[in-house]
């Protein structure tokens, strides 16, 4: 009885898949829709669908070769690449029906847990990924990997782009900043351009900026000017400080080359500025560790100090001695061959505590062998081939006996063809005296 009951029910539902449009299945009698080949309806109970052990999803196993397209299956297996849940078959592969548990295939808007290994946002060929709002392209990462901001025709890794063309009269515009996190007055550098129809007026600024305070770099495309601190640089490095010329302020230094060290060794480029134009000057400055040499250049008069900075002449070069500490006598300018042991002229000064013993000097070196003309203040006195006190209003000493001569040449017949004043020393002091000649030639006599 039962086999004939299963054979009629069978009989009946190939007959309403041969005859009838569409099939409804249902516990109220309701009629299919008739845009549905079948229409399944239930209060309290669900459709179950084939489940299987999916192998891969490149292989249709557990199925059959040849599967057709749309073939629905629910994998239970965790093998390869499947997972259990709902897959299809797109006639060459199983695909995967996600929901909102499946983090692996979808980027959640309200946050994703990630596998930094396997995980990425991006794309897995070779198209550019663009970025919209307002449905307007805003960046772009292209194949390459080069990212575009506000520009598809990057040329680095980072190309920012303005809003404005290079011959639009525009002002400075800060295209990027790197900065800290206060929301207001930050220190911050920024980058920017600032385009105008005239190439001497556009530049590049680099700013860095500390609250209200504002420092730039400005880099000018047209000649290669650079200026800091100054936005219209008139040189190849144009470096300006903040005060004006008129101020009274000591000597700033907004320029210096030097090592690493925390006490370095540098040199620096300033400015001094005053209301007294004879109180301006430019000057450059040596310092190794706090020990410092100066050059000062000044405008008005246009002296220039070595080693001071209120130059009195054209060129007033200073010692690091006190006129009243005793010291030996210090070089501070000289003139010589490129020599190891050059031929040379110094000019120099000796300080002393007691006044008749400070005395400026102009010595001649021939590779050490050194005469020298001593210029003594207290008094007067001068001194040739000395190098200590002068006691008398000229005083020369004469290592090697060749004395002193005053000659006057002349070719007149009938005068003196030449003229000599000479002193002679004897070798002991008992033999020591001085002598006048006055010398002709042509044994025509001398007198004394």
């Amino acid at each position: 009885m039962k086999n004939n009951l299963f054979v009629t029910f069978l009989f009946t539902l190939t007959t309403l898949i041969l005859f009838s449009q569409n099939l409804g299945v249902n516990e109220d009698g309701t009629l299919p829709d008739s845009d549905a080949i079948l229409d399944i309806k239930s209060e309290n109970k669900g459709l179950l669908v084939p489940r299987v052990t999916l192998t891969n999803t490149t292989s249709s196993a557990p199925l059959s070769a040849g599967l057709p397209n749309s073939i629905l299956v629910f994998n239970t297996a965790t093998v390869n690449d499947v997972v259990p849940g709902y897959y299809y078959w797109d006639g060459s592969a199983w695909l995967k029906l996600i929901s909102s548990a499946d983090d692996d295939y979808f980027w959640n808007l309200e946050g994703n847990e990630v596998d930094a290994s396997t995980h990425f946002l991006g794309s897995t060929n070779a198209a550019n990924l663009n970025f919209r709002t307002d449905d307007i392209q805003r960046a772009q990462i292209n194949s390459a990997g080069l990212f575009g901001i506000n520009t598809s025709n990057q040329e680095t890794f980072l190309d920012v782009r303005s809003s404005t063309f290079k011959g639009t009269t525009a002002p400075l515009e800060y295209l990027m900043q790197i900065g800290s996190a206060n929301s207001s007055n930050p220190l911050a550098m920024q980058f920017g351009l600032r385009t105008h129809n005239t190439p001497t007026n556009r530049y590049g600024a680099i700013q860095m900026q500390d609250g209200s305070f504002f420092r730039p770099l400005i880099l000018n495309p047209d000649g290669g000017n650079v200026g800091v601190n100054w936005s219209n640089p008139l040189s190849a490095l144009d470096v300006r400080n903040d005060i004006n010329k008129g101020d009274n302020v000591a000597a700033s230094f907004p320029f210096t080359v030097g090592t690493a060290n925390n006490a370095p060794l540098a040199i620096r480029l300033g400015l001094a500025s005053s209301s007294a134009t004879a109180n301006r000057y430019g000057i450059i400055e040596v310092d190794d560790a706090g020990s410092k040499r100066n050059l000062s250049i000044q405008p008005d008069g246009g002296n220039t100090g070595v080693n001071w900075t209120s130059p009195q002449v054209k060129l007033d070069v200073r010692s690091d001695a006190d006129k009243t500490v005793t010291a030996a006598t210090d070089y501070a300018f000289q003139v010589g061959t490129s020599n190891n042991d050059p031929l040379a002229v110094r000019l120099g000064v000796s300080a002393h505590n007691t006044a008749t013993s400070r005395f400026g000097v102009v010595e001649v070196d021939d590779n050490g062998a050194k005469r020298d003309l001593l210029l003594q203040p207290e008094g007067g006195n001068v001194g040739i081939g000395v190098n200590g006190i002068v006691g008398s209003k000229l005083y020369v000493n004469d290592a090697d006996g060749n004395n002193l001569t005053l000659e006057r040449s002349s070719t007149t017949t009938g005068h003196f063809t030449a003229q000599y004043f000479k002193v002679h020393t004897g070798t002991t002091s008992g033999n020591r005296k001085g002598a006048i000649f006055f010398e002709r030639t042509a044994g025509n006599g001398r007198g004394n």
